[in-house]
């Protein structure tokens, strides 16, 4: 099996006339001696001449050329001069999938490259599928990941390809995609010709540009249920004209492929297209033969007779030949092809195809009876009987075919080798945004040119003509001579790697389990993805390419078959289905095949001649990004519904060219595609590596990310999920707490395993070695998971679970990916440790339990494959609906119809329901019924069908309103999600009315997503008076806080008039975000008329804030009216207060309360930052006055460093000085920091500063602070950097390790670590590991989750992770730099953004908004982490931290892989003020309140005196009388909780307020949902530790 870029090619096309069928006369070429050429399709009649026979044509009777089927079609005529090409030229093809498929084929490519024999020309094929002439698509060339590029991105990446081309011949076939995408035909041409414009700009100097535009073809009617085309092609029809008019305007070449490659119904010879919109290897080969035409260029077909006489006769052309000799009933001659010709390879050429598609025809006259075959150079070209010969036999055949064909293959070779050097996978790691993690590796990228010149050297040989001996002999002399069939060159195959036996892990297997190695070396290698087939057998994408494969390397990646023929537990059959394909990373056997996820494409690969090899090969969709192997499309599944379901990840950008749109998604999600009509659509928007997706007995989907921490996630139609690009609001998933990252996914419906486990979620955690498993329960809209006991676990670090199926057996499959290193992009490409041949497959059963009988669905009868639909197996039902779904309509219907109605259980009717959803057929009476349902999951499935059936329904509407208003919430959500994909007044009306009913956080947001969907509708209705509020105002605050602002403040002030802005609700935050100035007027008159609670003017205070700040609006007040808030009693009025003024300025003599605040001893921090704030903001000389005494108060250093920072802002120069002397007296390091940080957060800080350090004695706490914030984000601070050890008298601590001291860390770290010590040097303060990098949840969120970054990563890696961040940064941790117009550089975790702000979570761990408006510049940045931070530490601390981080994750005291452990508190020392109200108010106050401060456990969940001394600062309370600890937990359903209380004997307990028995275990009954635990101590007698855990909840970590 060739993979998909290396089919091999043919390299010419027959004549322009046989290719069109009727095409238009091309010019008369000349005269030549030997051989005459004549014109391609048949010349006009001319007298006969003398003799007794005729020419025979080449594609039989002469026939006139008929007239394009549509009249009223602009013509646009051929240019008369003819397209020359000259050695050296530079030939760019470039435009949308068109183009990019072209080289796939290299018919073009070929007969240029034949046609200019002698002259070396140079061909490069950057076309890209669903790109524009902007180059929409391209922008995956880029540095930035995916979704945070700029606007003009791609067109900016278009001009450096052109630009590195120098191109002197320009190839543009745009247009398909821009009829698709719903561009503008005035932009389409605008952008169009300025791409013509850079071309030109852009040309090589060494020969002349010459340009040519192809239009798009036309959208071919290929029947069954692909679009028929003719609304598009009434659209494509314009795009010809406008394509046409610029190929004029510019004196380029006009290839009319719209006009000459229609086909009409009449002809069948063969379709052109695989998808309408697509050309196949048929069309590829015409639109080359349309493209000769076009040129003028002359055909190099070749034609000619030979009479009794042994003379040529007259009329042939395109060959020479010489010495014919006649002897008995044999006949030789020589002869050489003009060029070599336009072959068409296609292994069942029926009559017609073979004529309209023959290299030539050859005419023998005069010969005795019998069969004749003639050869050429010892191969064969032909046989026939002598009429046959006589008539003029069709010529597809001999060595000359055998030359192009090759030459076309080496042309394909070349493009693939192309293809590697500009669109190379790995782009992000290879020059893009992570580069510093494999930017070494991008040489190979270069090491590919010399392969392609290599290749082009072979072509520029190969494309010569050689004279060839023929000869004619009888047919049975022949086959008495003719070469062996064994003689025949052996098709390339890569070899396989060798491998070493691989020691097999031991695993700590869950309660009654049992496992097997159900397939390993040598019957697979490196399994991927895997998915069993109707036979029970399974299919595995197999790569040990991955992640890179190398230049000159020939990928060997396969889809292998394992069987089980004897039904021991062990495949004993390995069957290799297709070989050579290139990193596949998702499979699914169907339809007649396997689908495979490759590179840019999905592919569809057949086995057409039963061999059980793949011979076929389907590009289904393409378009698919590759700028990350491990990102690329991947987990392939049916779904219940018939559709095929697959992922992409989140630095992946995808533009797919369908027959009904141009589909785009830059960032992470998941698709499905029905393939019998090609409809795709995005399902979920977002996650960051999301491979697992499945769903359970009601069709409900659930995903799980590789890359995140959030469990598993419900998908909601259309929702966006973490790290979507630009998402204004995520949906978060129903996993409590946060968790490791899985991979994989199996709803369990097996009856072989336990009634418990049924309806549960297995997954696999590659990093930690182990398969989980969750309880999924229902609760409101969605639903909620719990974790329970582990499936299985293993100390080895070569066990890598990374898919897991349920197989035919009810058993469990895990594919193993037998690899110490799974890092993609942090472990170099080339590590000698990535291990690249082993693989395994294990397979998990239960103990004293019956397996699944095997079953073959194929070989099953329509009525036992329906009664599978009921089977308790997921398997059974799963392979049953492909079954039957690939029998089709005419099969099944007759038996499904009878089945159906037989039914009377609803489930079995909702089966019934998919399978007519799966062959594409509505049933409306089916479907009413189960609308009505008694179970509400079925009701919200039924919805979900009815969603995708809704155009083929006449009142698909007003069921969809019925079900809004479900009682039960599921329904109500499905309904709400499917009802505005068309929004009518109806449907709007209906959406809102989801709001009658309560709503949940599910519910809530699809309320949101879809209120974004009918804002337009809604504003038209509200502004024809349509829709009126009264009665329904809920439904208009939702609206009006869930569209876009400026839409919002079009009707805001309607519904406002004359009415008192209420205070609940989210009425003020409205006006804030879109009040137009007459509201914020009426907001700032409530608020000075003292009408509102403190909690309201803080609220208006705020949103008066917003609407100045970032939409630069203001109610027209003085700034004075609002400083009266400044001496509020409540704290947050006087800092929402200051933050007004700071924003609204001339405070005039209010100011100096700003002072007074800012300075004030017993002012309290948040309200002095804000009152500095404010004066900075102000700004001026006033400012700058009130700031430079503050900075030079020593005795309240709280204050001096905050006016400091703020000076810094306005004028770094005076406050560098001051900064330094603050700096110099400051004895806390972490003071010191967060100073540092705010100075070097001012732009030009750097000189200023090192300008004022003096030359000696400056303090070494400063400087060491100091070098810590410069290495933060990886400032580029070098003058600074090299000043502050001079300073200070500090040693050079930037430590350059080499790979043997790091090896030899690493043997110290095994040898004489210590973990517990080293947890110890983690939670130090100055390290800062705790603020920034959570473990087991617990912890900051600027960095990763660390809970199995010890089982996941080699020790070396960790080494050099610490040392050197910024060489190792996991995706979605890049830091951004945002420049402000206020001379601000900030850095930190982009965490959101939307039209007006960005949110950055900076390395404090704090969240810091940047109004849009005062962005100057943002690029992207490093690690958050500082280079250089633990260089101070000593070496045993290293290593001991070390230990510990190379623990993480595996068995023992270091796993925090599971939530059932509390590892987040909350702490509050009580004192005797409190005791007169009782501790029971405490303890139900609610924990996130005030006075309660967070503390995290150790990583065993010990919660230590130390730690609730520090954290209460009870050692240093003289009246402290109590220390209280709390946590919460969240419990998934109703029933009976046992809570295991570990060292809280002595302490009084409560849970939700409700004072419990205090006991090493509690049990108590609890609601499903959240709970609080808290625990009081007496300071006096502290426990050493304590621990809180459960085997039934989940504690919360956020």
């Amino acid at each position: 099996m060739k993979p998909s870029r290396s089919i091999l090619f043919a390299c010419a096309i027959a004549v322009t006339g046989q290719a069109l069928g009727q095409a238009p006369k091309p010019p008369q070429p000349k005269k030549q001696n030997v051989s005459k050429p004549v014109r391609l399709t048949a010349p006009a009649p001319k007298p006969k001449p003398k003799q007794t026979s005729q020419p025979v044509p080449l594609a039989g009777t002469a026939a006139k050329p008929k007239s394009p089927p549509k009249p009223a079609l602009k013509v646009f005529r051929p240019k008369s001069e003819k397209l020359g090409f000259i050695g050296g030229d530079r030939v760019m093809l470039i435009g949308d999938g068109l183009i990019e498929q072209m080289q796939k084929h290299g018919y073009l490519e070929s007969r240029l490259t034949a046609g200019n024999s002698g002259k070396k020309l140079y061909f490069r094929n950057i076309g890209w599928s669903g790109d524009t002439p902007a180059g929409i698509a391209r922008d995956g060339l880029g540095t930035l990941q995916a979704g945070h590029e700029p606007a003009n991105e791609g067109w900016i990446q278009l001009k450096k390809q052109i630009a590195n081309i120098k191109p002197t011949v320009a190839v543009i076939g745009y247009g398909m995609a821009s009829s698709l995408d719903g561009s503008s035909l005035d932009k389409f041409k605008s952008d169009y010709l300025r791409l013509v414009e850079h071309i030109k700009s852009s040309a090589g100097k060494k020969n002349p540009l010459r340009l040519v535009f192809m239009s798009p073809i036309a959208h071919e009617n290929l029947g069954g249920k692909l679009p028929d085309g003719k609304v598009h092609n009434s659209n494509l029809e314009k795009y010809r004209e406008v394509i046409g008019d610029l190929a004029r305007e510019n004196d380029a070449w006009f290839v009319d492929l719209y006009r000459y490659l229609r086909t009409s119904g009449a002809d069948t010879t063969a379709h052109m297209t695989t998808d309408g919109i697509h050309l196949n290897d048929y069309g590829y080969w015409v639109l080359a033969g349309v493209a000769e035409y076009s040129f003028s260029l002359t055909s190099s077909n070749f034609r000619f007779g030979v009479l009794p006489a042994g003379t040529e006769r007259q009329g042939g052309y395109g060959i020479k030949l010489s010495d014919i000799k006649i002897t008995d009933d044999r006949m030789t001659l020589s002869g050489q092809l003009d060029a070599l010709p336009p072959y068409y390879s296609h292994p069942q050429k029926d009559t017609a195809l073979m004529q309209r598609t023959a290299i030539g025809r050859i005419q023998f006259m005069g010969l005795p009876g019998g069969s004749f075959t003639l050869a050429a150079d010892g191969i064969e070209i032909h046989t026939a009987d002598v009429k046959e010969w006589a008539r003029g036999a069709f010529i597809d055949g001999g060595p000359d075919v055998d030359q192009v064909e090759s030459l076309r293959s080496l042309i394909v070779e070349k493009n693939e080798l192309y293809f590697h050097r500009s669109r190379p996978q790995n782009q992000a790691y290879l020059w893009g945004f992570r580069r510093h993690e494999q930017g070494n590796n991008y040489q190979e990228v270069a090491r590919f040119e010399p392969l392609i010149q290599q290749k082009e050297q072979a072509i520029f040989e190969l494309s010569k003509t050689v004279s060839r001996k023929f000869q004619l002999l009888p047919t049975v002399e022949w086959e008495k001579t003719k070469p062996s069939e064994d003689a025949k060159k052996p098709e390339p195959v890569a070899k396989a790697k060798p491998y070493k036996p691989q020691p097999l892990p031991e695993f700590d297997l869950g309660d009654g389990l049992e496992i097997n190695l159900f397939a390993q070396n040598p019957l697979l290698a490196k399994p991927i993805q895997m998915n069993f087939d109707a036979r029970g057998r399974l299919w595995v994408a197999s790569s040990e390419a991955y992640p890179q494969i190398l230049p000159g390397e020939m990928a060997a990646d396969k889809v292998l078959v394992l069987e089980d023929t004897d039904n021991d537990g062990q495949a004993d059959k390995s069957t290799v289905f297709a070989d050579n394909l290139l990193i596949p990373t998702g499979i699914e056997p169907g339809d007649g095949g396997v689908y495979v996820a490759q590179s840019t494409e999905l592919l569809h690969l057949r086995d057409t001649n039963g061999d059980g090899k793949a011979d076929k090969t389907r590009v289904v969709m393409s378009g698919f990004g590759t700028e990350d192997t491990h990102h690329i499309l991947h987990t392939l599944r049916w779904g219940f519904d018939g559709r095929l379901y697959f992922n992409q990840s989140i630095y992946i950008r995808t533009h797919m060219e369908t027959p009904h749109e141009v589909l785009r998604l830059e960032s992470g999600g998941v698709w499905r595609l029905r393939p019998e009509t090609l409809k795709a659509e995005i399902f979920l928007r977002g996650f960051c590596n999301p491979w697992g997706h499945h769903y359970d007995a009601f069709g409900q989907s659930f995903v799980t990310d590789g890359a995140g921490g959030q469990g598993l996630s419900y998908g909601v139609p259309g929702a966006m999920y973490f790290t979507y690009a630009r998402a204004p609001k995520l949906l978060d998933s129903v996993s409590p707490g946060r968790y490791p990252k899985f991979c994989g996914l199996e709803i369990v419906r097996s009856a072989h395993f336990p009634d418990d486990w049924q309806g549960d979620a297995i997954t696999c955690d590659f990093r930690a070695h182990r398969i989980v498993r969750f309880k999924i329960s229902d609760k409101d809209s969605s639903y909620v998971t719990q974790e329970m006991p582990d499936v299985l676990r293993s100390g080895s670090v070569d066990f890598r679970p990374i898919d897991i199926k349920f197989g035919p057996d009810g058993a469990l499959y895990i594919a193993d990916w037998s690899n110490p290193i799974i890092q993609h992009g942090e472990v170099d490409f080339r590590d000698e440790r990535r291990d690249h041949v082993h693989g395994r497959i294990w397979r998990v059963t239960v103990k004293e339990r019956p397996l699944v009988k095997k079953t073959d669905f194929t070989r099953l009868d329509n009525s036992a494959l329906l009664a599978m639909l009921t089977s308790p197996n997921g398997f059974d039902r799963e392979k049953a609906r492909r079954v039957l779904k690939e029998r089709g309509t005419g099969k099944v219907l007759s038996d499904l119809e009878k089945w159906a109605a037989a039914q009377t259980d609803e489930q079995a009717q909702l089966e019934a329901l998919w399978i007519y959803q799966g062959l594409d057929l509505v049933d409306d009476a089916l479907l009413d019924k189960l609308l009505e349902a008694k179970d509400g999951r079925v009701r919200t499935a039924a919805v979900q069908v009815l969603d995708e059936w809704a155009d083929r329904i006449t009142d698909a509407e007003s069921r969809l309103t019925k079900r809004i208003a479900d009682e039960h919430p599921r329904p109500r959500l499905a309904a709400l999600r499917a009802i505005t994909r068309k929004p009518t007044q109806k449907s709007v009306s209906a959406a809102l009315g989801v709001l009658d009913k309560p709503t949940d956080k599910h519910l809530d947001y699809a309320a949101w997503l879809s209120m974004r969907e009918i804002e337009e509708p809604w504003l038209a209705m509200v502004r024809a008076g349509l829709w009126k509020p009264d009665g329904r105002e809920h439904q208009l605050e939702f609206a009006l806080k869930s569209i876009a602002a400026d839409k919002a403040s079009e009707v805001l002030g309607v519904f406002l008039k004359g009415k008192t802005i209420p205070e609940d609700g989210s009425w003020i935050e409205i006006i804030g975000r879109a009040g137009t100035t007459t509201e914020l007027k009426q907001l700032h008159a409530q608020l000075i008329a003292d009408s509102l609670s403190a909690n309201g003017q803080a609220r208006a205070l705020n949103a008066l804030n917003h609407a100045s700040r970032l939409r630069n609006l203001r109610p027209g007040a003085s700034s004075e009216s609002i400083a009266n808030y400044f001496a509020s009693d409540d704290q947050a009025v006087q800092v929402a207060a200051l933050g007004l003024a700071g924003t609204w300025k001339r405070l005039g003599p209010k100011f100096a309360e700003l002072t007074r605040l800012a300075g004030g001893g017993k002012t309290a921090t948040p309200v002095r930052q804000a009152a500095v704030n404010a004066i900075r903001e102000i700004g001026g000389t006033g400012a700058v006055q009130a700031l430079k005494p503050l900075g030079q108060a020593k005795r309240n250093p709280e204050a001096r460093h905050m006016a400091i920072a703020a000076l810094a802002i306005l004028d770094i120069n005076q406050a560098a000085p001051m900064a330094v002397e603050a700096l110099d007296d400051t004895k806390n390091e972490q003071s010191a920091l967060e100073l540092w940080r705010a100075l070097l957060g001012v732009k030009n800080a750097e000189s200023a500063l090192a300008k004022a350090l003096p030359g000696k004695g400056f303090s070494k706490v400063a400087a060491k602070a100091g070098l810590r914030a410069i290495r933060e984000g990886g400032r580029n601070l070098q003058t600074l950097a090299l000043a502050l050890p001079r300073s200070a008298g500090l040693k050079d601590e930037d430590i350059t390790l080499s790979r043997s001291e790091i090896r030899a860390l690493t043997r110290a770290v095994e040898k004489t670590g210590d973990a517990v010590r080293g947890e110890l040097v983690y939670r130090k303060l100055e390290l800062g590991c705790v603020g920034c990098h959570a473990i087991g949840g617990a912890g900051g969120k600027v960095g990763p989750d660390l809970t199995s970054i010890g089982a996941s990563a080699p020790l070396d890696y960790l080494v050099e992770s610490l040392y050197y961040p910024n060489r190792k940064i996991k995706e979605g941790y890049h830091s951004l730099v945002v420049e402000t117009r206020d001379n601000q550089v900030l850095f930190g975790m982009l965490e959101r953004e939307d039209d007006t702000q960005l949110i950055l979570r900076n390395v404090a761990n704090k969240s810091t908004a940047i109004a849009k408006a005062n962005i100057r510049k943002r690029t992207q940045g490093n690690s958050l982490m500082p280079s250089g931070l633990i260089d101070r530490l000593d070496r045993q601390d290293q290593i001991d931290l070390f230990s510990f981080m190379s623990r993480l994750g595996k068995s023992g005291a270091f796993d925090a892989s599971k939530g059932n452990v509390a590892r987040v508190w909350r702490l509050r020392a009580a004192n005797h003020r409190d005791q007169q109200f009782g501790d029971d108010r405490i303890a139900d106050g609610g924990i996130n309140r005030k006075r309660w401060l967070p503390v995290n456990s150790l990583v065993d969940g010990r919660l230590t005196d130390d730690m609730l001394k520090k954290g209460t600062n009870a050692g240093q309370w003289i009246g402290v009388i109590a220390v209280y600890a709390g946590t919460e937990f969240e419990v998934a359903q109703a029933g009976e909780v046992t809570l295991q209380l570990d060292g809280a004997d002595g302490a009084k307990v409560w849970i939700d307020g409700r004072v419990v028995k205090t006991a090493g275990e509690i049990k108590t009954n609890l609601a499903a949902g959240k709970h609080s635990l808290v625990l009081r101590f007496d300071p006096k007698a502290l426990p050493k530790s304590v621990k809180a855990s459960t085997s039934q909840g989940t504690f919360l970590v956020d």
